[in-house]
């Protein structure tokens, strides 16, 4: 089964021969062997492993850490999409991007961009990014490589808006169910959601999805939390139809460096192409397109 999860310390040395490994195995024939060489050579510096740390994704299966990926949530700058040479062809590089998608769904991201190797821009365009111009990327070493900057929207999303009227006394553990059902569901891709309790004496929860599917999905992994659904049940008088919203426009502000506010997710800035790379990861962007 494959896991993504937030990368630790001790995934940095996996991270590094992932990198190395994937522009070796898929990068050949589209750029020259020094460059490849210049590419991959040298080992993690400390300031390399600080990125990993902070800023990095991982998927995992039965155990063994299998790709990277990264998402700067301030530019909307997708990186470091490797996949072990092993695993390539098995989807996890546009299971990683789906991943990161829903991230950037999560800051309000409208977005994301990223700068792919030239065998891996077909990839990224059968999911959905486009972008066909040749730019230069400059890396840290001095290293000018081709590359293809290419850019997605993030997609709207699926929304659904729940409403009841609750029985006097039962709110508080109405609420307590509700938000340890919001946060099963939030493991399980929602994009979060908000419980209001409106001026006609009825409450609303609004949930957001990526997409009507992934709801599906979420709901048919079964084994909710029953004592939080009793809870809920419990608490209420009279359910009422739930209704799917159609986002069509908007202006809510992204809680991404906001003030006051704290956000799940990468934090550094990563570089253009033709301005030099300062932090290594994102070099090449290899991806799970290098099969």
């Amino acid at each position: 089964m494959l896991t993504i999860r937030k990368a630790t310390r001790d995934d940095a040395i996996d991270a590094w021969e992932i990198r190395r490994t994937s522009v070796l195995a898929a990068c050949a024939g589209h750029y020259s062997e020094a460059d490849l060489a210049g590419w991959v050579e040298g080992t993690p510096t400390e300031r390399w492993i600080s990125v990993v740390e902070r800023d990095f994704y991982v998927a995992v299966h039965d155990g063994w850490v299998v790709g990277t990926g990264m998402l700067t949530v301030e530019s909307g700058q997708v990186d470091a999409i490797f996949v072990r040479p092993s695993h390539m062809g098995r989807g996890i590089g546009g299971k990683m991007l789906q991943f990161l998608e829903v991230l950037a769904a999560r800051h309000g991201l409208v977005e994301m961009r990223l700068d792919a190797t030239l065998n891996a821009a077909p990839f990224y365009r059968s999911l959905g990014w486009t972008g066909d111009s040749v730019s230069i990327y400059r890396t840290a070493r001095g290293l000018k490589l081709a590359c293809v900057p290419m850019t997605k929207r993030v997609p709207p999303g699926f929304v659904v808006l729940y409403r009841w009227r609750l029985h006097p006394g039962s709110e508080d553990a109405f609420v307590q169910g509700w938000i340890r059902l919001s946060d099963e569901f939030r493991s399980r891709g929602s994009l979060g959601a908000r419980l209001h309790r409106g001026s006609d004496g009825i409450w609303y929860s609004y949930a957001q999805w990526p997409s009507a599917q992934a709801r599906n999905d979420a709901f048919s992994m079964g084994n909710l939390d029953e004592t939080a659904m009793a809870a809920m049940r419990a608490a209420i008088a009279e359910p009422f139809p739930e209704i799917v919203l159609d986002p069509v426009a908007g202006g809510l502000l992204s809680l991404a460096g906001h003030a006051g506010c704290s956000v799940e997710g990468p934090r550094h800035v990563s570089l253009k192409p033709e301005r030099d790379d300062e932090q290594g990861p994102r070099e090449g962007n290899g991806r799970e397109g290098q099969r």
